[in-house]
């Protein structure tokens, strides 16, 4: 069940980068309480930007990884490729997998069950 005092730190429009998208999932966790695909994917999609920064070079997760790739003389450019995947890694993407759109709130998707 929808709490509407919950609901206003849910953005309108699927977030454009990856930390607005995993925040808007943890704001919708606490309008949805009941939900339990929310705290999935609370916990997933802040681990996919953890590994976006890791494999991008950026934060302390690329810094971390840069040192690896340096140390044992990895290529920097598939690791790059790699993070720009996961960049590109949408929300819209689950709506294939059995998810609904929010009323009210279209940039949030609800694994149905």
């Amino acid at each position: 069940m929808e709490d509407p005092k919950l609901c206003t730190q849910i953005p309108a429009t699927a977030p454009a980068d990856c930390l607005a998208r995993h925040n808007a999932y943890c704001e919708a966790k606490k309008c949805f309480p009941g939900n339990p695909w929310l705290d999935c994917v609370c916990t997933a999609s802040g681990q996919v930007c953890a590994a976006a920064d890791a494999f991008t070079f950026t934060g302390r997760e690329g810094t971390e990884l840069a040192a690896c790739a340096w140390a044992s003389q990895a290529s920097p450019g598939p690791i790059n490729d790699k993070g720009n995947w996961f960049l590109r890694w949408r929300a819209d993407r689950i709506a294939s997998a059995g998810a609904r759109r929010v009323p009210n709130f279209p940039g949030i998707l609800l694994k149905n069950h």
